[in-house]
């Protein structure tokens, strides 16, 4: 039996099903296709147009094209052929496979292909990145090798799987495209055959006893596979997992209603609005009726969309509930702007009145220029350049009735940092976060889509205990998606998590005691920056707009004089050293074009401004003294701080004393508590609580007089840090 690849038939937009619809009405009633010119004719669209429709419904599936005809077109029918199905393969664990062939039908167009080839029906789901999922029917072409990377069904001593092979130095391993799953290497291993197509059942036969948020997983990897990586990121399109959505809907809090309204800012195909419906269901007291509004403005995903929620419907309908929804394709920010306007006293709009018990999102994430509407629209919460990811949680607080409750899974950057400062006092004045989860990786939560952030999952409540400090809040912590089943988890109060009375809402999210112990002894400090009389600036020199000032040479040319430039790649932990062997010019020019770069040489601590991933710190910090070079200026980069007494200069053993605190584990901890991004910016660590200068020039004379080498410096500070409060 001969068969090619088969793709299946993609769901189609409004306006391609119009087209569809067009086109089979007219063949009917013709008894042939209609030509470009007639479809344009009834559409009053160009020839271009028309093309265009129809090499859409081509690709999606739905119409043959012949290249010399006039009439070019015929549409895709129903008529069958056959091929032998030999029973099961295990896409999950090794299973043996059922040797008792039975013919099934398929479309013709699996049966072109040369070779012998036969179908399995797949069970398990190790197979699902690759978008072969339970239940599906594969056709295999019979051969006995394999070249790496190919899908192949193997025969291993525990039995038949469908894998990719993988040959890499000298090792053979089958590898599976689920990464809750590790790969296998087989003792023995022979190959059966090569994937080359398969066959899907219609919906309503596979997808008859999944649960809502199931299918809309299922159909999300049908949708995904399909698009770029451009398209994903213009359009916000990253599939939450499964397993991270139905822990978002498990949160939400059952209440003693007949009729709840659920709001998804940014639905995609509704998988996470699914995982809420399903957990307000299968509660003690569920809803008599669900009421959905769902926004969406990517029109290719709007039919995966309806698809889920007419699933939806029907699901709850034989659980006896109600389910009434409504698909806006509006963009979700300036739809609901207008809950800022109210708040301002201006005029608000007829959508300011609607309120909602819940809203769940994982909403789209890129930056806005100033000038974009959205910005605009909302720029009272808006600093520097925005990102969407914050407006959408702005306006979902304000949409939130007096009771209600969001959760988000967002990026954690948001919670410190001097660029949401204005959205942490806007949000965190309105709802009151009672649950935060934090990922420990930064690309395991969406593996797939490689989004390589540190992610959090934030649920707030609206209610009168928004001020109330006493509050308790859950912390739970895991290292990816593979142990959210088993997170870590605690309750602490809320003033030690975020204190709402302060102006900067900087939430801290302390996964263990340790880290608890470490917040309230540096909470215990009452001094910081300003009241040491010190001050903290960003290097001034931009490398890009002073290039032309930026040399290798020290010697003068043409009677100019040079000063040392310091970059990030000059300061170590503890150490600050010029000139170095690098890539990056260590000298600037000394002119007037200059003056504004140039800082006078004397005693500061220079820090990093930036971190990479792999790094053990975020806070790297060095003692820069005045004596490294005869310069009477020096150039600091952009990519350092440095901190400095405006009226005077830095004494050597304050230098030191400051420097190793910085570096301290007690303070990179305290910082990470913050902060998940790997910049450390001047205004962070301005506010940031600091011992008294007693004590830093204390501990600087002890690192001095008993020349206490760099491995032993965080002991020390450990020590008297701790013993001083």
């Amino acid at each position: 039996m001969k068969v090619n690849t088969f793709v299946p038939q993609q769901p189609l937009t409004p306006k391609q099903k119009k087209a569809l619809d067009f086109i089979n009405r007219f063949t009917t009633e013709n008894d042939y296709a209609p030509s470009l010119q007639e479809i344009a004719n009834y559409f009053k669209k160009s020839i271009s147009s028309a093309q265009h429709f129809v090499e859409e419904l081509h690709l999606k599936g739905y119409l043959q094209k012949r290249t010399s005809s006039a009439r070019s077109i015929t549409t895709i029918g129903e008529r069958k052929g056959h091929v032998f199905k030999l029973g099961y393969i295990a896409a999950g664990k090794p299973i043996e496979p059922i040797e008792n062939p039975e013919p099934i039908e398929v479309p013709p167009s699996l049966l072109k292909t040369t070779g012998d080839h036969y179908a399995l029906e797949v069970k398990g789901l190790s197979m699902i990145e690759d978008n072969i999922l339970d239940g599906d029917t594969i056709i295999i072409r019979h051969q006995r090798t394999a070249e790496d990377g190919d899908r192949v069904v193997a025969i291993t001593e525990e039995g038949a799987t469908l894998k990719i092979f993988r040959k890499r130095n000298g090792k053979i391993y089958l590898e599976p495209r689920n990464s809750n799953l590790k790969p296998i290497y087989p003792k023995e291993l022979e190959i059966r055959g090569k994937f080359v197509g398969l066959f899907r059942k219609a919906d309503s036969e596979r997808n008859e006893n999944s649960t809502p948020s199931e299918y809309a997983y299922k159909i999300s990897l049908d949708y995904s596979s399909n698009l770029s990586s451009k398209y994903k990121k213009d359009y916000g399109q990253y599939i939450t997992p499964l397993s991270v959505a139905e822990f978002m809907g498990q949160l939400l809090r059952s209440r003693n209603r007949k009729t709840v309204s659920i709001l998804d800012p940014g639905a995609g195909t509704g998988m996470l609005s699914c995982t809420a419906i399903e957990h307000l269901a299968n509660s003690e007291n569920p809803p008599h009726s669900i009421e959905l509004i769902a926004y969406e403005i990517d029109e290719n995903i709007l039919p995966y969309l309806q698809k889920t929620l007419n699933y939806t419907q029907q699901w709850l309908l034989r659980k006896k509930i109600n389910f009434s929804y409504d698909i806006r394709t509006e963009d979700f920010v300036l739809d609901n702007a207008d809950t800022f306007n109210q708040v301002t006293g201006l005029f608000p709009s007829p959508n300011s009145n609607r309120r909602y018990d819940y809203i769940i999102s994982n909403p789209p994430y890129f930056k806005l220029a100033k000038s974009d509407p959205r910005a605009q629209a909302t720029k009272r919460i808006v600093h520097g350049q925005p990102n969407i990811y914050a407006i959408f949680m702005s306006i979902a607080a304000f949409l939130l009735n007096d009771t209600g409750e969001l959760v988000f899974i967002t990026p954690r950057s948001y919670t410190a940092g001097p660029y949401f400062k204005v959205f942490r006092e806007e949000f965190f004045s309105t709802v009151r976060p009672s649950y935060v989860h934090l990922f420990g990786s930064r690309k395991d939560t969406f593996d797939k889509d490689s989004i390589l952030q540190e992610n959090i999952i934030l649920k707030a409540v609206k209610g009168d205990s928004i001020k109330n400090q006493k509050s308790l809040v859950t912390i739970s912590f895991s290292k990816g998606i593979q142990d959210l089943d088993k997170v870590l988890k605690r309750e602490i109060p809320l003033a030690d998590v975020i204190d709402m009375k302060s102006k900067n809402k900087v939430l801290r999210i302390p996964v263990t005691e340790e880290e608890d112990e470490i917040v309230e002894l540096v909470h215990s400090w009452k001094e910081n920056l300003n009241s040491l009389g010190l001050n903290i600036s960003t290097g001034p020199v931009v490398a890009y707009r002073a290039s032309k000032y930026i040399t290798d040479k020290s010697d003068g040319t043409k009677g100019l004089a040079f000063a040392p430039l310091l970059w990030m790649q000059n300061v170590k932990e503890m150490s600050a050293k010029w000139p170095i062997n690098s890539r990056k010019p260590q000298y600037i020019e000394v002119s007037k074009n200059t003056n504004n770069l140039l800082v006078p040489n004397k005693n500061y601590v220079l820090l990093r401004r930036f971190s990479s991933k792999e790094e053990k710190k975020r806070l790297v910090a060095a003692p820069y003294l005045s004596n490294l070079t005869a310069s009477e200026e020096i150039g600091i980069e952009n990519h350092l701080n440095y901190i400095y007494r405006p009226k005077g200069e830095l004494l050597l053993e304050e230098v030191i004393g400051l420097s190793s605190i910085l570096n301290s584990g007690i303070l990179d901890t305290y910082f990470r508590t913050s902060n998940g991004n790997t910049q450390v910016s001047a205004t962070e660590l301005r506010d940031m609580p600091l011992p008294s200068a007693k004590t830093i020039e204390e501990l600087g004379k002890v690192i001095i007089n008993n020349k206490i080498e760099n491995n032993q410096i965080d002991e020390l500070v450990r020590k008297n840090l701790v013993s001083s409060i």
